[in-house]
This record gives C-alpha cells, sequence and structure tokens, in this order.
C-alpha cells in the first residue's frame, strides 16, 4: 500500500533548440537519442517499481528540456508505464512550448490526465527573444493560452524573466502590461541568473546592473499585486491556484525524479542521475546519493520552507529533527527580526515580504 505522500517529477531532456540562458540537463532533440532515452527510462522505471509503489503520489509534473518535444504516442506510452502509480495524483502539469500547442495537442495531454500547463513567455521583446534563441513570442503564447482556454484548460502558469541583457524598465512594464492581458492563474517571476554552462554564461553576457534589477523586481511585485496575484514565494505568484508540486520541494518533502537530468529526494536523501546522457542511454539509470550532513539537511529545509510566504511552524521542524528550532535560534531570530526580515513567536515565524526578497541575508543572519 502506499505509505508516503510525495510528488513525481519527469525530466524530458530534449529541445528543438538551446536557450542562450538555460544550463539545465538538456539536448537538441533528435529523434534516435529520444528513442534511446524511452528504452532507458522503462529500464528506471522498472529498477524503481518497490519504491514507485510506496508513494502516493498527489502531483505530477513534466519538465526539461522540452515535453512538448515529446510526439502523443510517446506520451501516451509513458504514461502508460506509469499509470499503476497515478492513481492518487491530483494536479498533473506539463511543460510546453507554446507553438507546440494546437487543439489537437491540448485533446491530447486532457486524454492522458493533464490538468496543468506551464508555458515559457520570459518576455515579449523581440531583440530579447531573438538573443534568448526563443522561438514562441507573445503572440504564440496567447494563441496557446486561448486554446487550452477553449478546451476547458484553465489552469495555466506563465514564467517570466527579469534583469535580461538590454533591459529597461519600460520593456519590462510592456511585458508585464501583456502578461496581465492573458489572464492566467499563476505566474513564475524569476531573476536572471546566469550559470557558466549556459550559452551566455560561455559567452560572459551580464544581467542587467543590480539597482536595475531590484527595480524590475518591486515593479514586477507592486503590479501582481495590483492585478489580484498573491505572492505566496519568493518567485511565485497566483489568484487562486499555487503550484501544488511545487509546494512539496519547498516543504523539504520527499519526491521522486526520474529521468537523465532529474534530481530526487527519498527517505530524506537527496539523489541525482549521471552527469551525462551517453551512460544513461546506455543503462547507468541507477540513483547517485548525495552524501550529506545532519547540519546540510537542517539548512536546506529551514531554506526551502523559509521560500514561502505561509507560516514556518516551529514544532513540524522540531518533530522532523528531533530539535528544538527556538532554542537553538532564538537569539539570531530577534536580530532578524529587528531588520525587518521577519515577524516570530515562540511557535513559528512569517517571512515578511522585505525577508523574501533578501532571503539570502536573512539566512546568513541565522545560520552563519
Amino acid at each position: 500500500m502506499p505509505i508516503r505522500k510525495t510528488g513525481l517529477y519527469l525530466h524530458v531532456p530534449f529541445c528543438r533548440n538551446i536557450c542562450a540562458y538555460c544550463d539545465f540537463k538538456r539536448v537538441v532533440n533528435d529523434d534516435r537519442l529520444r528513442l534511446m532515452w524511452m528504452d532507458a527510462l522503462k529500464q528506471e522505471i522498472d529498477s524503481k517499481q518497490d519504491i514507485l509503489g510506496q508513494c502516493y503520489f498527489d502531483t505530477l509534473y513534466l519538465g526539461g528540456g522540452t515535453p512538448s518535444v515529446l510526439t502523443m504516442d510517446e506520451l501516451t506510452i509513458i504514461m502508460g508505464w506509469l499509470k499503476p502509480y497515478l492513481f492518487t495524483v491530483k494536479e498533473a502539469t506539463i511543460e510546453a512550448n507554446s507553438e507546440d500547442i494546437d487543439d489537437q495537442w491540448i485533446d491530447g495531454i486532457l486524454r492522458l490526465g493533464f490538468n496543468r500547463l506551464s508555458i515559457g513567455l520570459e518576455s515579449d521583446d523581440f531583440n530579447q527573444l531573438m538573443a534568448m534563441r526563443r522561438k514562441s513570442n507573445y503572440q504564440t503564447v496567447k494563441h496557446g493560452i486561448n486554446r487550452a482556454k477553449a478546451h476547458g484548460l484553465t489552469n495555466i502558469n506563465v514564467d517570466l524573466i527579469y534583469g535580461l541583457p538590454d533591459s529597461t524598465m519600460e520593456k519590462w512594464q510592456a511585458t508585464m502590461k501583456h502578461v496581465m492581458d492573458l489572464d492566467v492563474p499563476h505566474i513564475s517571476m524569476y531573476a536572471l541568473s546566469l550559470e557558466e554552462n549556459s550559452i551566455w554564461g560561455k559567452n560572459h553576457v551580464k544581467p542587467v546592473d543590480d539597482e536595475l534589477m531590484a527595480d524590475m523586481m518591486k515593479q514586477g511585485i507592486q503590479w501582481l499585486h495590483q492585478c489580484g496575484y498573491t505572492r505566496y514565494e519568493i518567485s511565485n505568484f497566483t489568484k487562486n491556484q499555487p503550484s501544488l508540486h511545487n509546494l512539496h520541494y519547498w516543504h523539504y518533502d520527499d519526491f521522486i525524479g526520474l529521468g537523465y537530468g532529474s534530481s530526487g529526494k527519498w527517505l530524506n536523501h537527496r539523489y541525482d542521475h549521471c552527469d551525462h546522457l551517453m551512460p544513461y542511454l546506455k543503462g547507468n539509470v541507477e540513483w547517485m546519493m548525495i552524501e550529506e550532513t545532519l547540519d546540510d539537511i537542517r539548512n536546506d529545509y529551514i531554506m526551502m520552507n523559509t521560500r514561502l510566504k505561509q507560516r514556518f511552524d516551529f514544532k513540524v521542524y522540531n518533530d522532523v529533527f528531533h530539535d528544538d528550532f527556538y532554542q537553538r535560534y532564538h537569539t539570531r531570530l530577534k536580530q532578524c527580526k529587528i531588520k525587518g526580515y521577519i515577524d516570530y513567536d515562540r511557535d513559528g515565524l512569517t517571512m515578511t515580504d522585505y525577508g523574501l526578497d533578501c532571503q539570502f541575508s536573512f539566512l546568513s543572519d541565522l545560520l552563519d
């Protein structure tokens, strides 16, 4: 019988083209590699039947990469492999490029049980999209969302990135205005972060300066609040439908990650897959456990939970770690409150908006 309520993530590492800012595990789409990947994925699923059978999955998330590059036949086969474990799923999300969305595709994913859609817009500025190597644009995103809504699929997220090279406040405001016109229940708004393995990172491209980055964040948050969105996590805003799957990450729950490029956490221990695609395709599908100290796990738990506006309950922490959060940190909690990061009492803490904006500084003051 299922015994652990958790989420299931499946990473699809294929993209039609590689975005300049992306550092995720991804490769250019290739029919032969995709078929080899499906064989390896089936091998991984079969090898983890015992663990999968112990899980009560209430969420499913297909991310990437670009899951919408899969043919509907391929997606149907994969969902067939996972079907024995999905009977308790309440939220099933699939990421998609807007140019892949048409009536037939929407019908297919609805038939397979998906009830949430996540689309990357990032920006509506043509030059920025070209620099990012994005093929989608505001019009294709709007069309894809309208087609989804026409079929009754209304639980939709749109991703945005601020701080892009060549950004101005005027360009950011224009993007925000157009996003509001899309009328979706969930928006994710991320600051540009460039890792060395991305195309931009290798070319030493820089985001905008810190002052403009901060101003764009504040403007975006203000605009979203005025339009009826609630900030429930540092970078995530909703009218009425938070991401149930991502809440598993932020609550530091166990979650299962399948496929090359995914990570997971099982019985409170994190794991990764092999670093490169070809070993995975050749059958190296084992989970590689990450060595962590108790302090590492404790700090990760605090870091993830304080990304949320939701109150951080000390009792839950105490039960998990057989510890006393208030006794351990009460002196530093007082200083963090003076700095405006949090409100707290003996039973829990709540991040202020300023604290969410400055979470790194808050964590440094609390944990260092």
